[in-house]
């Protein structure tokens, strides 16, 4: 990665961080179809996210077909872009019912820290609309069937179970079994009282296949791994990574982040999003961890806001990180070291170890 001065364009040749094109900047290499109607900014995608809205509508196609459920393990470090890919996937245009019942396509939850089986099925019914109250005296296997007959009545054909981590991970070996067996259920949807031909579904019954897409921090992987029949229903793996210098294409991807935050907070005026120097230091003072990019260009415009004109660019966002950190934070501020300093750093950050 070779970093231009402050006053070069990544535009002009190739630059430290690819330039990127005005097409990408605004999300146009994103297909419509694939996003629904928003008037919301279109998020630059990132291959993993791409991937996971592509399997999500070949699923719901293959469901559609008379197709089995189809399970979904997206898994990678804090920062990675999983839960903008979870946006990604709830906004899809799905079809919803005209009658009085309540239509919930796509049903979302979040595993709290040391999540249990009772605890995730509350989650899941609180969100098709039975308050934890009337739920929380249910155990066991009732629990699960209030579950699967508001799936059902609810028209979810989307479940999403973030932060799952939390879950498998927290919990004792049995507790793990009962989540694990938990999930196989929900897999396996079909009417309760009727044992026949679970394996392939019968519309003409009322019988249900959902896709099923758990997130998590990569060390849910072995999880399924070693359950030999969590992992043949989870078999569609999408693996998100940290983003880092040790690659050109993974530099592009985080200019292009880079870009379609900074058009998202107002800030094209202030800050160039093309400018090498800029990026790498942006690099450094995330961690290229999204949320912190994302949570400091935020702050960043904030900031702009209140002080206009005076304050913009690398200064800006010296400026920002300093705000975020507070007076007493020892790590050394990237936006302020010297252009000698930022490219021993990068030469160093380019045969590290990629950070997640």
């Amino acid at each position: 990665m070779q970093i231009a001065s402050r006053d070069q364009r990544a535009g002009s040749t190739a630059s430290a961080m690819a330039a990127v094109d005005a097409g990408s900047l605004n999300g146009s290499s994103t297909p419509e179809s694939s996003m629904g109607t928003t008037t919301e900014p279109i998020p630059v995608l990132l291959p993993p996210q791409q991937r996971l809205l592509d399997q999500v509508q070949k699923a719901l196609a293959e469901i559609d077909h008379g197709g089995s459920s189809r399970g979904i393990l997206m898994s990678g470090p804090s920062g990675t872009g999983k839960t903008t890919a979870m946006d990604l996937v709830a906004k899809l245009p799905l079809p919803r019912g005209t009658g009085p019942q309540r239509c919930v396509p796509c049903c979302r939850i979040e595993a709290k820290a040391r999540s249990d089986t009772s605890s995730v099925a509350q989650s899941i019914l609180e969100e098709l609309g039975k308050p934890a109250a009337v739920t929380r005296r249910l155990r066991g296997w009732e629990l699960e069937r209030q579950v699967h007959q508001a799936l059902i009545a609810c028209g979810v054909r989307i479940l999403i179970l973030e932060e799952f981590n939390n879950a498998l991970l927290a919990n004792t070996k049995h507790l793990r079994g009962q989540l694990a067996q938990f999930l196989k259920n929900l897999w396996n949807l079909h009417p309760v009282g009727d044992p026949s031909s679970w394996a392939l579904p019968q519309p003409s019954r009322g019988d249900r296949r959902l896709v099923i897409i758990v997130s998590g921090t990569e060390e849910i992987r072995p999880v399924f791994d070693r359950d030999a029949e969590l992992s043949s229903r989870f078999d569609i793996r999408i693996n998100t990574t940290r983003l880092w210098f040790d690659s050109a294409k993974s530099c592009e991807q985080f200019a292009r982040v880079f870009g379609s935050l900074v058009e998202r907070f107002g800030l094209s005026e202030a800050i160039d999003a093309s400018n090498a120097s800029t990026l790498a230091r942006s690099m450094f003072a995330t961690q290229a961890h999204l949320r912190e990019l994302e949570s400091l260009l935020r702050r960043a415009a904030t900031l702009h806001r209140a002080a206009g004109a005076e304050l913009t660019g690398e200064a800006l966002l010296a400026e920002a990180l300093d705000d975020r950190r507070g007076p007493h934070e020892g790590r050394a501020n990237p936006f302020r070291w010297s252009y000698e300093e930022l490219k021993e750093r990068v030469a160093a950050a380019r045969n590290a170890p990629r950070h997640g």
